[in-house]
C-alpha cells in the first residue's frame, strides 16, 4: 500500500487511538469514559474505513470496510446505552464498589 491518502489516515488511526487511550487514563468518572470510548470507537473505525476506501476505491474490500463502519456505529451506540443504563442502575441501587 503505497497511497499516500491511506498512509495518512491509518497514521490519523493510530493517534486517535494513542489520545483515546491517554483520554481514558484521564477522565475520572464511568460516564466521561463512556463518551471517550465512544468517540475512540467512531474515530479510529472511520479513518480505518476511509483508509481501505482509499487503497481500493472501487472493490469488495471498500464495500466490506463501508459496511463494518456501519455496523461499528450502529453497535457503538446500543452498546454505550447499555453501559450507561447499568451504570445508572448500579449507582440507584447504591452499589458503587
Amino acid at each position: 500500500m503505497t497511497n499516500p491518502v491511506a498512509l495518512a489516515l491509518l497514521a490519523c488511526t493510530v493517534v486517535t487511538a494513542w489520545l483515546g487511550a491517554a483520554g481514558l487514563l484521564l477522565v475520572r468518572t464511568p460516564h466521561d469514559r463512556l463518551h471517550v470510548a465512544g468517540y475512540l470507537s467512531i474515530a479510529t473505525g472511520a479513518s480505518a474505513a476511509l483508509a481501505v476506501i482509499a487503497a481500493n476505491p472501487v472493490s469488495a474490500s471498500a464495500v466490506k470496510a463501508c459496511i463494518i463502519l456501519v455496523t461499528i456505529v450502529g453497535m457503538n451506540a446500543v452498546l454505550t446505552h447499555a453501559m450507561a443504563r447499568a451504570l445508572w442502575l448500579r449507582a440507584q441501587s447504591g452499589d458503587l464498589s
